[in-house]
């Protein structure tokens, strides 16, 4: 194994949501924990910025000492690893770092007080208010690794080893971003693998070189930096930066392997624009039987539409012309009705005039006999009485 400091290679790993086991079980702690607190005993609000990009403001916190920002460091170490702290501080001397003299005094202290158990340890690192105001009002603590500033959150300056810092630092290298009145198109190759290599692009008819360069503290991929970019004829001139990644670089930035591709790149230029304007004339082709396809449907809407109609009225023509029959058959039964009800009528008085000439047939019966008998006894007496006249 290499155990040379110079051979130590960058790593930009991935990043995943914690989980706070080490809080969640007491019985088992972790080896050891290094704690950062801020406290702000300046007039003003001051922004913290880490090397990660994360951002926060502390509120003011004047106290009667001198206005100043504390940055702690607390190390806490449980007995697992005290032996391992231990061997590492012993070889600490006068020419080591201030720091670790200061660390390597705790620690010895904290075996006096307490031998057989863990160890906790500070480190406090002031920044004068004063110091801020002279600097601009804002710092770079190399000690912590923190960007210290008295300006917003928003406005202070990005962590020079932040993602953000670098691309910064990258336009700030290759462009100028007061003037615009020259125009800047700046590439440049980050192949920290060695898988994409240098490459040749094509402009105006020259060929140029993009050599492939290895920055271990950015990622990989085509670096586009612009200067007077616009999108309109409105809009202000920009300087900006885009990553392209090696897998869309040769297609959407003109890039080529060899000096021969690039150089003949016009014939396929050529060509792409001649796959363009196949295209747009497919497109054309296909937005006009859009057209007859709609203007079809259209029809053929308009024809179900008129059809629909023409039974709509149908139907309502037929309804009207039952209800009419309906009705006239209604008027015919009511006057039939009516009829059967009028004859009903009139011949039941005619059986009760007939009944009531039965009543009276008994008396004209008795009265007619009573005559007969009447005229019977006269014709007798009439006969008698002609006897006796002798005749």
């Amino acid at each position: 194994m290499n155990t040379d400091d110079s051979s130590i290679t960058p790593h930009l790993g991935k990043v995943v949501p914690g989980i706070p086991r080490f809080r969640e079980s007491r019985s088992r702690p972790s080896p050891i924990e290094i704690n950062f607190s801020y406290v702000n005993r300046t007039p003003v609000p001051v922004s913290i910025g880490l090397r990660n990009g994360f951002k926060f403001t502390l509120p003011a916190e004047p106290d009667n000492q001198p206005p100043r920002l504390v940055i702690r460091v607390e190390i806490l170490t449980t007995v697992a690893i005290k032996t391992n702290i231990q061997r590492v501080l012993s070889v600490v001397d006068d020419a080591s770092t201030q720091e670790l003299q200061l660390l390597r005094d705790a620690f010895q202290k904290e075996i006096e007080v307490n031998a057989h158990g863990g160890s906790r340890m500070y480190l406090d690192y002031p920044i004068e208010y004063q110091t801020l105001r002279q600097c601009g009002g804002s710092i770079y603590s190399n000690e912590t690794d923190t960007v210290v500033s008295i300006l917003d959150v928003l406005d202070m300056p990005e962590h020079p080893h932040s993602l953000m810092g670098k691309h910064k630092q990258l336009i700030a290298e290759n462009l100028s971003e007061e003037s615009f009145s020259s125009f800047g198109y700046t590439l440049k190759i980050i192949d920290n693998t060695g898988i994409f290599g240098d490459r040749f692009i094509n402009l105006a008819g020259r060929v140029f070189k993009v050599v492939a360069t290895e920055d271990q503290t950015m990622r990989e991929g085509v670096y586009i930096l612009t200067n007077g970019h616009v999108k309109s004829l409105r809009e202000t001139p920009a300087t900006g930066m885009e990553i392209v990644a090696f897998e869309d670089a040769e297609e959407h930035l003109g890039l080529y392997r060899t000096f021969a591709e690039a150089y003949n790149s016009a014939d396929r230029q050529l060509e792409r624009k001649e796959k363009i304007a196949q295209m747009e004339y497919d497109t054309q082709f296909l937005r006009a039987e859009l057209t007859r396809a709609k203007e079809a449907f259209n029809q053929s809407e308009f024809e179900r539409e008129r059809i629909r109609k023409s039974m709509e009225e149908q139907a309502a023509a037929h309804a009207a012309d039952q209800a009419r029959q309906h009705e006239e058959y209604q008027r015919k039964m009511e006057r039939e009705r009516a009829q059967m009800k009028d004859d009903y009528e009139r011949k039941s008085h005619e059986r009760k005039d007939h009944s009531e000439s039965l009543k009276f047939l008994p008396t004209i019966i008795v009265g007619i006999g009573a005559i007969m008998v009447a005229i019977k006894t006269l014709l007798s007496s009439s006969q008698k009485s002609f006897s006796r006249t002798g005749f």
